[in-house]
């Protein structure tokens, strides 16, 4: 029986069309973050060598009885794990680790993600400045990553059925990640109503150019 909030995608189309927008190859190395019951890895394994992070022992055993060359199963937590080197990340994240595992993920080099999680989530990450969805994530993610939403995914390709929708993410960096830039704007979003003087505007409203301006400003003083 699965544990709480552990959902395994199971539409082999969606599975499908996840690899597809991932466009991937032979010379690919994937890491894959919840590999559960491995349907997932398996469509991955068919075009590249993939890294699948699985934290849960039963599933663990599970996986490791598959005889697959380009499946390489670890077994551990994802967000303790140091993760091996990878260009593209492809995964159903777990839903109660997405904003973790997105903060981690900021500070590795790779080419592509692509991302299922919980709508909501998504819906944060891709979230323009001045939004209701607009948070300290929104701006850390869109700070080192170009984000877009791919698709909605519905509850029914999951078993067992979430209570809530997921949306399939595609995520390009495009900026090099600076830690002390994420806890400048991680400060910032404690107080994220506050007016800046220099703006006229609340810190919500600041889109990641303008909050990159204001982190760089400060370190000229």
């Amino acid at each position: 029986m699965p544990k709480q909030s552990q959902h395994f995608m199971t539409d082999k189309k969606i599975l499908q069309r996840i690899c597809n927008y991932a466009n991937l190859n032979k010379d690919d190395t994937v890491l894959e973050i919840g590999a559960g019951t491995g349907n997932l890895t398996f469509e991955i394994a068919k075009f590249a060598a993939v890294y699948a992070i699985e934290k849960d022992e039963k599933l663990v055993a599970g996986l490791e009885k598959i005889k697959n060359k380009n499946i390489r199963i670890i077994r551990g937590d994802a967000l303790k794990l140091t993760f091996p080197n990878f260009n593209k990340i492809v995964s159903n994240i777990p839903y109660g680790i997405s904003r973790k595992i997105t903060l981690k993920l900021l500070e590795y080099k790779f080419n592509l993600g692509i991302l299922t999680v919980q709508k909501e989530f998504a819906e944060k990450l891709t979230a323009s400045a001045g939004s209701k969805n607009y948070k300290f994530i929104s701006s850390a993610a869109q700070s080192s990553w170009d984000i877009k939403i791919l698709e909605y995914v519905s509850q029914q390709a999951f078993s067992p059925v979430p209570d809530v929708k997921s949306a399939i993410v595609e995520i390009k960096p495009s900026r090099d990640f600076d830690e002390n830039y994420i806890e400048f704007i991680r400060n910032l979003f404690n107080h994220r109503n506050k007016k800046i003087k220099d703006t006229g505007k609340r810190i919500y409203e600041l889109n990641p150019g303008e909050l990159l301006e204001l982190y760089n400003n400060q370190n000229k003083k």
